[in-house]
C-alpha cells in the first residue's frame, strides 16, 4: 500500500530517498556517514524535509550534501506527529482498447492505525471500474468479401466444392476444417454446410476442455485430422483455430446456440490472453507460461499466425486491445523490404501467403489497407527467383515442406494473393504469366490448399522481358540467360541482413541451375532436415581458427552493388561481406563478374591473426574430379586463376554431418590475401 511516511529516530539513505519525509521539528538534525559525523542542523520550528534531487544530492531542509551515499539522518527531539492529510486525487482514466470514451476516478487517505508511526495510507481508487455506459465498444462492422473467387474456374468446380461436399460425412478427410465448411456455406448457400461447420468447431472446443480437464492444456500435435492444438509449437496455429470459431460464429449464427457462441468466445479470449501474455499465460487456472516467440518479431513467419488470431478475435469480439502489437508494427517492418521477399528465405518466405491473406480480410473487416511495395514487389522477387523450368525456386533459407526446394501450392497462393491486391496493373499481368506457366490447370494440387487455391483464375498475362531482378532489402540478385531458352543459366548472389533463425550463413553465397539441376547451391538441399545453415554449406569463403569454422555474424549487414542488367554484356557485382566475419577479419570484398555462362570470383580478404581462409564450391550432384587447377563438378567447371598453385580438395557433404544425403564440396586454399575463381556452366 502507498504510504506518505513521517519518520523519528533515524533513516538510512543507501543510494536514493524513495520520497519525502516531512517530521515536526525535532531539536536538531545530525546527518553522518559510515559512523562520522557531517553536520548537525538546528532546524526552524517548522516540518522539514529530506529528499534526493536527480543529481544525487540529498537535501535535508534547506542543508545540501552533495552525491552522498549511505547517509544516516538521526532525528533527536520529540516524537514526530502525523504530517496534514494528502489532498484527494483525482484522475481521468481512458477506457480499455477496443471500446472509446474515458472515466474519473478518485482516490482519498485514511490514518494507519497505531501503534506504528503515524503516516496516511492511500484507499483504492474509485470506482474500480467503469461506470455503466461510460465506455462504449468499437464496431468491426465488416464481413469477408469473397467476390474474388470465381466460381466458374477449376479450383472451385474441380477442386473446392467436390472435396468439400466429399468430406461431409467423412472423418478422415486430412485437415479439413470447419473454416473450408464455412466458406462452402458463404458461397453456395447450401442448409448442409452450417451445421456441419458448427459440429466441428464445437468438437474442437469439446478438445480443448477435455485437455484443459485433464489438467493440461491444448498443445497436441498432430492428429488424425492432422490438427494441432492452440498452444502447440509456441501457438504457432492459433491463427488458423481463431478463425475456425470466428466464421462459423459470424456466419452460421442460426445453426449455434447462444451457450456455444459464449462457449468458443471464451476459448478465444483465454487463447488470445494467453499468446500476448506469455509468462502469465493460464489454462484451467494453472500457469502454462511459454517463450514469446517471435511475439514482436514481424520477420518471423509465426507472426502471421499471431495477427491472423489477433484479426478473428477483434472480429468476434470487439476487443481491439491487442491490435497495436500486430498490424503497425507488420505495416514499419515490411516498409523497409520495399523489393519484396523475406529475411527468413524463400523456403520460410513461403508464409507471405498467409499474411497476404491477413491483409485481405484485415482491409474488408477495418478498411484498413496494409498492401504496400513489398506485396507488390513480391511478384518479380518470385517470378525472377524461380527457375527457368519452374521447378525450383532459390535455396535461400530453411526449407520446410522438402528439403530441395520445389515450386508448389504454397508458392502458387503466394504469388495469387499478391496478385489479387496490388494496384500495380503491369504486376497483375506479370503475376497472371507465372502462375499460368507455373501451373497450367490453375488448381492446387493438395485439399489442404483447395481453399487458398480460389485466389487462382488462369488468366492471361505478359511475359517478364529483363533479365535481372536486384531484391535489395533482402540481398538477393537474380539473373538468368534467357526466358525462352530451355536450357538457360539461372543465377543467384548474395549479400544482405542476417537476422533470422531460418536464415543461412550464406553471405556471398553464389548458386547456379540448369538443364533441370543444381551445378552449385546451398547444400542444405542434400540435407533430410533443409535446416543445415552453417558456413559450411554455401559457395562462399570459409574462415577457420584452429580448426574450428568461424560462423557468420548473427545480425550483421552486408552490402552489394550492381553494374549492368544482361548477362550477355556484362554484369558486375561488388559486395563487401566483412561485416558477415566480424572478428574474423577486418576485410573482405568479393566481387562477380558475369558474362554469359560464365562467372568470375574474386575475394580480397584480411583475416584476423590465427586465421585460415578457403573458398569452397559446392558440388551438388557429382562428385568432383581434380585435375591441377581445373575441377569437373557435374555440369560446372571449375577453374582456379589466383593463387598459381592452389590446395584443392574434395569433402563429401556425409562426412560432415549424416543429415546430409550427398554432396560434395571443393575447397581451394593455398592463399593468405584472396581467391580468383571461374566458373563454366556446361
Amino acid at each position: 500500500m502507498k504510504r506518505l511516511l513521517a519518520l523519528a529516530f533515524a533513516l538510512v539513505i543507501p543510494f536514493a530517498v524513495a520520497q519525502n519525509i516531512k517530521p515536526t521539528p525535532p531539536a536538531q538534525v545530525v546527518v553522518t556517514q559510515q559512523g562520522t559525523t557531517l553536520r548537525a542542523v538546528l532546524p526552524r520550528q517548522t516540518p522539514f524535509s529530506v529528499s534526493e534531487g536527480v543529481d544525487g544530492r540529498v537535501t535535508i531542509g534547506a542543508t545540501v550534501f552533495p552525491n552522498h551515499n549511505n547517509l544516516t539522518v538521526a532525528f533527536q527531539g520529540q516524537v514526530p506527529k502525523a504530517p496534514p492529510k494528502p489532498p484527494i486525487a483525482t484522475r481521468t482514466v481512458q477506457c480499455p482498447n477496443g471500446y472509446t470514451g474515458t472515466w474519473t476516478q478518485t482516490q482519498d487517505w485514511a490514518p494507519h492505525p497505531p501503534p506504528n508511526p503515524p503516516w496516511w495510507d492511500a484507499l483504492p481508487w474509485t470506482p474500480a471500474s467503469a461506470p455503466p455506459g461510460a465506455c462504449t465498444p468499437v464496431a468491426i462492422g465488416g464481413d469477408l468479401d469473397l467476390s474474388y473467387v470465381n466460381k466458374t474456374a477449376p479450383g472451385y468446380i474441380s477442386r473446392f466444392k467436390p472435396w468439400v461436399d466429399g468430406c461431409l460425412n467423412r472423418t478422415d478427410c486430412y485437415v479439413f476444417t470447419a473454416t473450408d465448411i464455412a466458406f462452402m456455406a458463404r458461397l453456395d448457400g447450401g442448409a448442409q454446410y452450417c451445421p456441419k461447420a458448427v459440429t466441428m468447431a464445437d468438437a474442437y472446443a469439446a478438445k480443448v476442455d477435455a485437455s484443459i480437464a485433464a489438467g493440461g492444456q491444448p498443445n497436441w500435435g498432430g492428429d488424425a485430422n492432422g490438427s494441432d492444438g492452440i498452444s502447440s509449437d509456441s501457438y504457432l496455429n492459433i491463427g488458423g483455430h481463431m478463425r475456425d470459431f470466428a466464421l462459423p460464429m459470424k456466419w452460421c449464427a442460426t445453426s449455434m446456440t447462444p451457450a456455444q457462441a459464449a462457449h468458443w468466445t471464451g476459448i478465444m479470449v483465454q487463447s488470445l490472453y494467453n499468446l500476448w501474455n506469455p509468462t502469465l499465460a493460464k489454462w484451467g487456472g494453472r500457469p502454462y507460461p511459454w517463450s514469446g516467440w517471435a511475439l514482436t518479431d514481424p520477420g518471423d513467419n509465426y507472426f502471421y499466425s499471431f495477427t491472423a488470431a489477433t484479426m478473428w478475435y477483434e472480429w468476434v469480439t470487439g476487443d481491439a486491445q491487442y491490435d497495436a502489437r500486430t498490424w503497425p508494427v507488420a505495416a514499419a517492418y515490411f516498409n523497409t523490404i520495399p523489393t519484396g521477399g523475406s529475411e527468413e528465405g524463400m523456403g520460410y518466405g513461403t508464409s507471405h501467403k498467409s499474411l497476404f491473406e491477413s491483409y485481405r480480410f484485415e482491409k474488408n473487416l477495418t478498411g484498413n489497407d496494409y498492401t504496400d511495395a513489398h506485396l507488390t514487389n513480391s511478384i518479380p522477387y518470385w517470378v525472377w527467383g524461380t527457375t527457368p523450368d519452374f521447378l525450383r525456386f532459390g535455396a535461400i533459407g530453411d526449407n520446410s515442406r522438402v528439403s530441395n526446394p520445389s515450386l508448389w501450392d504454397y508458392q502458387w497462393v503466394l504469388v495469387s494473393m499478391a496478385r489479387e491486391q496490388t494496384p500495380n496493373a503491369a504486376m497483375r499481368s506479370l503475376a497472371a504469366w507465372w502462375l499460368k506457366k507455373a501451373d497450367p490447370s490453375c488448381a492446387m494440387t493438395n485439399s489442404i490448399n483447395y481453399r487458398d487455391g480460389l485466389t487462382l483464375d488462369c488468366a492471361d498475362g505478359t511475359a517478364p522481358t529483363a533479365l535481372t531482378y536486384w531484391g535489395q532489402s533482402t540481398g538477393d540478385f537474380f539473373w538468368r540467360t534467357s526466358w525462352t531458352d530451355p536450357h538457360a543459366l539461372w543465377g543467384l548472389i548474395r549479400a544482405g541482413k542476417y537476422d533470422q533463425s531460418h536464415a543461412h550463413q550464406d553471405q556471398g553465397n553464389v548458386e547456379l541451375y540448369a538443364n533441370g539441376t543444381w551445378l552449385t547451391t546451398d547444400e542444405s538441399v542434400n540435407s533430410h532436415s533443409g535446416i543445415q545453415q552453417g558456413p559450411q554449406n554455401s559457395t562462399t569463403l570459409r574462415f577457420e581458427h584452429n580448426g574450428a569454422v568461424a560462423r557468420q555474424v548473427y545480425g550483421s549487414t552486408s552490402t552489394m552493388t550492381v553494374a549492368g542488367t544482361d548477362p550477355a554484356t556484362g554484369i558486375h557485382t561488388t559486395a563487401n561481406l566483412q561485416p558477415a566475419m566480424g572478428n574474423a577479419a577486418t576485410a573482405w570484398t568479393r566481387t562477380v563478374d558475369i558474362n554469359n555462362r560464365t562467372l568470375v570470383i574474386n575475394d580480397v580478404f584480411t583475416p584476423a591473426a590465427g586465421y585460415t581462409v578457403f573458398s569452397q564450391i559446392q558440388c551438388p550432384t557429382a562428385a568432383p574430379v581434380i585435375t591441377g587447377s581445373i575441377v569437373m563438378c557435374g555440369g560446372l567447371k571449375i577453374t582456379v586463376l589466383y593463387p598459381t598453385a592452389p590446395t584443392i580438395t574434395s569433402v563429401a557433404m556425409t562426412s560432415l554431418d549424416p543429415d546430409y544425403n550427398t554432396g560434395w564440396r571443393v575447397d581451394v586454399g593455398g592463399s593468405l590475401t584472396g581467391y580468383k575463381v571461374q566458373l563454366d556452366a556446361q
